[in-house]
This record gives C-alpha cells, structure tokens and sequence, in this order.
C-alpha cells in the first residue's frame, strides 16, 4: 500500500501546482515542455500505471521525433530543445524517484552509478538555486567518504 501511495503522488505531482502543468479532467498539457499535450489520459484514480503508461508513450513519441525533439523555446533557464528540458528535469525525477520507490516498496535501492554521478555533479553547482525553488527540502548530512549514491540522495533532502 505505501507503494501504491507513493506512486499516486508521483503522478498527482506531475499535474500539481497549476505552473507547470494544466489539468482539466484526464487531460494533461505541459507548457514547459514546449506545447506538448498528453491528450486524454487514463483516470489516475483508476489505475495510477496506465496513467504513467500513457504519459511516458506520448514523451518518447516527442523524443523519438528528431523534429519534435530539437524543436526550441525559451524557458525558465533560457532557450533549450525539449530534448534539453526533458534530460535537466524528467531524468533526474525520474531517478530520484526510482529510488523512492524503492525505498517505500523494500525492494533494491541500487540507481545507475554512471547516472547517479552525472546528476549530482550537474546539481551541486546549483545548490543555492535549487534549494530557493523549494523543490528540495535541506541537504541531509553525510560523510564526506559517502559514496555517489548517499551523497545524492542527501542533497536531495532524503534520507540515505
């Protein structure tokens, strides 16, 4: 249960704050995102993973599309390709949250090691900024010999 609990929140965060995202029924637009919309989407009430199926269809359908992929706008940190946008905000959600996930349900916390320290080196120049947007609660204290992984997930303000 605390698995499914986490995974409804993760989807509800998709579409929370009214910012990013507009929501109206099962519809889904993502302005960040340059204009793509989701379309009608599976009630995440219903069945949360048809909902994160739909969502990761319609964004791999734009990855996979050279012209939707390299398409430009300008954003929050500049002008960016939704390739861009997708690799600075998706990917590191995607992975913090796997082991999120993780954690909640017991199963192995292990993340990508190649990925883990690509993230937190891109990170960890942005402290001061990413600590403002309120996104992250305060960096965890871990040991300076803590390996890439700890140190990650502590700067995210989890709990290794």
């Amino acid at each position: 249960v605390v698995g499914e609990e986490l995974v409804q929140r993760r989807i509800e965060q998709a579409d929370g704050d009214g910012k990013a995202v507009h929501r109206s029924e099962n519809r889904l637009e993502v302005p960040l995102l340059h204009g793509l919309e989701f379309g009608e989407l599976p009630s995440v009430d219903d069945d949360p993973a048809a909902t994160w199926a739909a969502m990761r269809d319609v964004l791999q359908g734009a990855l996979d599309d050279p012209a939707v992929a390299s398409n430009e706008a300008d954003g929050p940190m500049g002008r960016m390709s939704f390739e861009q946008i997708f690799a600075m905000i998706a990917l590191p959600d995607v992975l913090v949250h796997t082991w999120d996930l993780a954690r909640a349900t017991g199963q192995d916390e292990s993340l990508e090691p190649s990925e883990v320290t690509a993230m937190f080196e891109g990170m960890e120049p942005m402290d001061e900024a990413i600590r403002g947007s309120g996104m992250f609660g305060p960096r965890v204290p871990v040991p300076d010999d803590a390996d890439p992984q700890t140190k990650l997930i502590a700067f995210t303000g989890r709990q290794p």
